[in-house]
């Protein structure tokens, strides 16, 4: 028996006559558009919506019908230009329209590069305008332990981070920056998850052990307190990392070479008694390196207050937690000698990892009395960019910070997984780092976990360009 045939006419189909209405309007819309302005005042804001709305065309098919409604809008009045883009969301225009109509580009980075951030993200080098060389990660604050907020095991938390790389190739990391406290309490079970998280997140983003390419200082959670009252030389931390096994850190060898060569760590701590380490890694095949400092208690300086309340205290987690934030990230002018003597042979950018903020944010405040001389040293030394931890905390585009001539400009990155500040988010920074020679360009997308522990594409936000110049960074807070 033969089925009937099915009509070809849809149940949702509309009737003949209100197609006709439609593609009447249509030609009408598109009759004013391609006559604007030589026709009576009109809302254009309000004519191309509606164009783009009816017909599901994008908005580059609308300066085909016009072309003199492109520079109208980007160049003659970018501001309304930018509130059409607010408003269509088109996140793949500047991918799709870079090469032919340039000047959205140069609007949205220059007013409003939060809305490139998802092109950005699929093809860096398309978004920047210059050929991308590295990416960097930047994560900080995990506080394995105690303070530790998220459910995921740290295994988990590596294959969680490492899905980034997965859904978008070009985000593939180089280097990942950690900017200190990795524990909570700096307990050996702390360091251990930390250990575990190094070695996962490096097989799931380089299929094997890549503990060069993941480069770590201490935070004062790091810190082991002596029962006197006195901090340990950080030695707990020295002792569980220093090897070199899943990571680098200011700790360890003079020398060594990793990576097949690529890597090379160069370490200095003249006076291990009464100043920290400083690692200067060195990427051969990149030509960018990377400065590893230690901020805060390190050789048993501590004020009187403080061992007090480490006398006084039931070791709760929130007398823990009261006491460590006492710790002020001083460092001494002993260590910026190191610093310097650490950085003599570089020659390249040069990106700074330490924990502790070296300028206020807001209520957050930097109590290190040398941080002036700190980031004066660190320009002086090539390093023009550093990066910290510490106050979990992301920086607000309303919040400008202008660069200090003759010193290193600071970037934050909240926590990854711990209790953020007011206002903040839990999530990383990535960076990426455009040409060499006289044009070193760096620019950093914020990327914040969502509320279903994930990272969601319309959560990125590009949020820094920087531009190095021979006496100071240009900054343009996005």
């Amino acid at each position: 028996m033969s089925l009937p045939k099915r009509s070809r006419k849809s149940k949702a189909q509309k009737p003949k006559s209100l197609r006709s209405a439609e593609r009447l309007a249509l030609e009408q819309l598109k009759a004013l558009l391609s006559r604007y302005p030589n026709g009576p005042e009109l809302d254009i804001d309000g004519l191309i919506l509606d164009y783009i709305g009816r017909s599901g065309e994008k908005l580059d098919a609308v300066f085909k019908l016009n072309p003199s409604l492109y520079p109208y809008l980007f160049a003659e009045d970018p501001e309304k230009g930018l509130r059409l883009l607010q408003v269509v969301g088109d996140p793949d225009i500047v991918l799709r329209c870079g090469k032919r109509y340039p000047l959205i580009a140069k609007v949205l980075a220059s007013r409003g590069a939060e809305l490139c951030a998802p092109a950005l993200l699929k093809n860096p080098s398309a978004s920047l305008g210059y050929k991308v060389r590295s990416v960097v990660w930047h994560i900080s604050d995990a506080h394995f332990g105690k303070f530790y907020k998220l459910k995921e095991t740290p295994r988990e938390l590596a294959f969680l981070v490492a899905q980034l790389a997965r859904d978008y190739p070009d985000l593939l990391p180089d280097v990942i920056l950690i900017s200190g406290d990795v524990s909570s309490i700096a307990s050996q079970l702390e360091f251990e998850q930390f250990r575990s998280f190094c070695r996962d997140i490096s097989a799931a983003l380089w299929k094997q052990a890549c503990p060069e390419r993941i480069l770590v200082v201490p935070g004062n959670h790091d810190v082991t307190w002596e029962s006197d009252g006195r901090a340990d030389r950080l030695s707990r931390f020295s002792q569980n990392f220093r090897d070199d096994s899943v990571c680098v850190t200011p700790f360890g060898e003079p020398e060594r070479v990793m990576g097949g060569g690529r890597f090379k760590v160069i370490r200095k701590n003249p006076h291990p008694e009464t100043a920290p380490p400083v690692a200067v890694v060195f990427d051969l095949e990149k030509d960018i390196n990377f400065a590893l400092l230690v901020s805060g208690y390190f050789s048993g300086n501590v004020p009187a207050e403080v061992r007090g309340a480490l006398d006084s205290a039931a070791g709760t987690a929130e007398d823990l937690a009261t006491l460590l934030r006492v710790d002020e990230g001083e460092v001494s002018h002993e260590y910026l000698h190191t610093i310097s003597e650490a950085l003599q042979e570089n020659r390249s950018l040069c990106l700074g990892l330490i924990h502790h903020n070296p300028v206020p944010y807001g209520i957050e405040m930097t109590r290190n009395p040398l941080a002036p001389t700190l980031m004066e040293t660190l320009w002086i030394n090539k390093v023009p960019v550093l990066l910290h931890g510490h106050i979990h905390l992301n920086e607000s585009r309303s919040n400008k910070r202008p660069p200090i001539p003759g010193q290193s400009y600071p970037i934050p990155v909240s926590t990854l997984t711990s209790v953020t500040s007011a206002g903040g988010a839990r999530g990383m920074n990535i960076y990426f780092i455009g040409p060499g020679g006289e044009d070193q360009r760096l620019d950093a997308v914020v990327w914040t976990i969502s509320q279903s522990m994930s990272f969601r594409l319309d959560d990125a936000t590009w949020r820094y360009r920087v531009r190095v110049k021979s006496d100071a960074c240009e900054v343009a807070h996005l």
